[in-house]
């Protein structure tokens, strides 16, 4: 199967140019979020990570080791500098914050999520970390005093940022001086124009099976970080590291599509929900799309230099 015969699959089960057309609001990623959260829970991880696992040369071995990986990275930086306020954006259902409030007893963690569902789920599995907490919020309308955290981190939740200089600017304002921000995601390569159509397409109908609105450019990154006051340390592309995930995701989300006019009717019905399939699409779409050519899986680290 190559990237055109996919596409054709998906055509016939989903109107493409109709769902090219719609927008990503932020109702329709909690949303999305609600009905995916059972298939997160049962086929991805059980104790509720919502990311691709790392499969780091001598490091994870197998699917569950793998999902630990942002976060032991992120301990690395934690535990050689003095990072004693850390805020999570995005936390999901808390995965990442429990791990590493776990580890770090000393430090005070803030989880934020804009999902209810999510906060409810963390708060209970918290329970017993006095150095944790978790609250419902828009990332991009944070309302922190100045200068509060010394390390913001987000694991694949960047992507759902709508407007990339505000959220730089919002924080390097929570940001204490030297305050660094780790951030895990997909960002286009440069010469997004040059790809083929079908790659291109491939991109946007990834997104949108994510409730990404837009894909963010990793030279948009870089300039609207220096702008606000943040110098990338680190920018490394870990695309190799998620493959192996991906491509299984990919193995399963063609199962969605193997009977087209079954799936169509089950989705005209009601019986399939829209965002299950369209999550299914960007399943199948994912391993064309990000790489070295297309779209990269970033580590990304920030730091406040003022």
């Amino acid at each position: 199967m190559d990237l055109q015969s996919d596409l054709k699959k998906i055509g016939q089960v989903l109107d493409l140019p109709k769902t090219l057309q719609q927008g990503v609001s932020p109702a329709e990623v909690t949303r999305y979020y609600q009905l995916t959260n059972y298939f997160y829970r049962r086929f991805h991880s059980r104790e509720g990570a919502m990311h691709l696992p790392l499969y780091l040369p001598q490091r994870a071995q197998n699917h569950y080791e793998g999902l630990y990986e942002q976060a032991n990275l992120i301990q690395d930086f934690i535990q050689n500098t003095d990072n004693q306020q850390v805020m999570e954006i995005g936390c999901g259902q808390g995965f990442n914050s429990i791990y590493l409030a776990k580890q770090n007893p000393q430090h005070q963690f803030v989880g934020l999520d804009l999902t209810a569902l999510h906060i409810r789920q963390a708060q209970q599995k918290a329970q017993g970390l006095p150095n944790l907490t978790f609250r419902q919020g828009d990332f991009q309308k944070m309302d922190f005093a100045p200068h509060r955290f010394d390390l913001v981190f987000a694991i694949e939740s960047f992507c759902y940022t709508r407007d990339i200089s505000l959220i730089f600017k919002q924080l390097a304002s929570v940001l204490k001086p030297q305050g660094k921000v780790i951030i895990f995601d997909v960002f286009t390569h440069p010469g997004f124009e040059n790809l083929t159509a079908d790659l291109q397409l491939a991109i946007h109908l990834n997104g949108i099976g994510f409730a990404v609105e837009k894909w963010w450019n990793i030279e948009e990154l870089r300039q609207n970080a220096q702008i606000a006051g943040l110098e990338v340390l680190i920018a490394q592309n870990l695309a190799s590291a998620i493959m192996p995930n991906l491509l299984s995701f990919q193995k399963g989300a063609r199962r969605m599509f193997r009977y087209p006019q079954l799936t169509k009717l089950l989705l005209q019905l009601g019986v399939l929900p829209s965002a299950l399939v369209k999550h299914a699409m960007s399943g199948v779409l994912a391993p064309y799309s990000i790489g070295e050519v297309a779209q990269g899986y970033f580590q990304i680290v920030l730091q406040k230099n003022k």
